[in-house]
């Protein structure tokens, strides 16, 4: 059996771990110290690893409580936007957040236990990218905290989101935080394992230095600021009566002659009118209109939260889906965000017209979408299922 995990056999401590890995899973969205929540998971595990050793399923109200902790703590220091923007509504929904992300925490905690650690980790993994697939799809989805976004402003470290999407990068954030649990608390060598997780980040510096607008070979389209302008202008116009929100804005390219045509069927406008959640920070769905549209340029436009932290957000719906993304953050201020992600000030005023390089195919993540949380999912659903019906058999044949 695994030895008790060091001081935290002393109850008083367990409240700290749960601020210490709240704040390791903030900071990468407050600051350019993203390797944090890499090893966020780590306090959280040795936590429920010290409850866990009560009999029965009392302790669960203390795993709940350390939970909520750390997650509250997360959510007020990576959408703290949140506050200027609905005011004390803000706190409801941290709250809310913070109690439903706790729930893979403690449905592992129990699989664990019932299954006498069968399927430990991989229940984790599952419950958790379960819980987020569902938290893009259900209406009461806040997608701005899939973990796999933490990566946002340190996006050379993610290109290769666009063959797995951001649940890849929640993936590979979980496996790392049980690497640092077992090396830190279990004292377990897994040196191979550290290795291998920090893999990722070395395929995306090659993506970057292979990057196409450093080429003078590829050919590049161009859009001016006046179409770009009249468009924003009639969508305006022509969607002020149905929404109030920010909307995403898809072109449709003729390779040939680098020209952008407008779509002018009005069902397939009506399509892809989306609101900021969407735009900025829902990768399925932003995917799906990728993939309707075969879109080579998609114009943004700010929505409630501050500019740079949606664009930042964009940065990784570019990467997911290579496409080239315009982002209007003021009545004349834009942004392009190619597909590497690395984007730059449009200085309109001197420079009318914009080059930009469309991609040549199709991401895996933008045909497949989101099919690691799909996967996932059904696992996790599949996982539940198989403990308790055997928990109930077991209860049953000692009768």
């Amino acid at each position: 059996m695994e030895n008790q995990t060091g001081f935290l056999a002393s109850k008083k401590y367990l409240y700290l771990f749960a601020v210490i890995s709240g704040v390791l899973f903030f900071l990468p969205w407050v600051s350019r110290i993203p390797f944090t929540i890499l090893f966020a998971f780590a306090p959280l595990l040795a936590i429920e690893k010290r409850l866990a050793q009560k009999p029965g399923f009392t302790y669960l109200l203390s795993l709940f409580l350390c939970c909520f902790i750390c997650f509250f703590i997360t959510n007020i220091g990576a959408t703290y936007w949140l506050f200027p923007a609905a005011g004390p509504m803000a706190v409801g929904i941290w709250i809310y957040n913070a109690i439903f992300i706790s729930l893979p925490i403690i449905l592992f905690s129990v699989v664990k236990k019932k299954s006498q650690g069968k399927y430990g980790y991989l229940a984790l993994v599952c419950f958790w990218l379960g819980f987020e697939y569902l938290q893009n799809h259900w209406f009461l989805g806040w997608p701005w905290l899939n973990l796999g976004s933490a990566f946002m402003r340190q996006f050379f470290w993610v290109q290769w989101y666009e063959i797995v999407g951001i649940s890849g990068g929640t993936l590979w954030i979980i496996i790392s935080g049980i690497v640092a649990y077992q090396i830190l608390f279990l004292r377990r060598k897994r040196w191979l394992w550290a290795i291998f997780i920090y893999l990722p980040i070395f395929y995306s510096y090659l993506f970057i230095e292979k990057d196409p607008t450093q080429s003078k070979t590829e050919k590049p389209a161009s859009i001016s600021i006046e179409a770009v302008g009249k468009h924003f202008a009639e969508k305006h116009h022509e969607s002020a009566f149905k929404i109030s929100e920010p909307f995403f804005y898809c072109f449709l390219n003729d390779v040939e002659n680098d020209n952008f045509l407008l779509n002018n069927d009005s069902e397939e406008m009506e399509n892809i009118l989306l609101i900021e959640t969407s735009t900025a920070s829902n990768p399925d769905k932003f995917a799906e209109l990728v993939d309707k549209n075969k879109s080579e340029l998609i114009l943004v436009e700010q929505g409630n939260m501050p500019y740079k932290i949606q664009n930042a957000y964009l940065r990784l719906r570019a990467i997911e889906n290579r496409v080239n993304i315009i982002f209007k953050y003021d009545a004349n201020q834009y942004r392009l965000i190619p597909s590497t992600g690395i984007d730059r000030y449009w200085d309109t005023d001197k420079q009318k017209s914009l080059n930009f390089y469309p991609s040549a195919t199709q991401t895996s993540f933008t045909t497949y979408q989101n099919l690691i949380g799909r996967l996932a999912a059904f696992i996790g659903i599949f996982i539940l299922l198989i403990t308790l019906v055997k928990n109930k058999l077991g209860k049953f044949s000692n009768k």
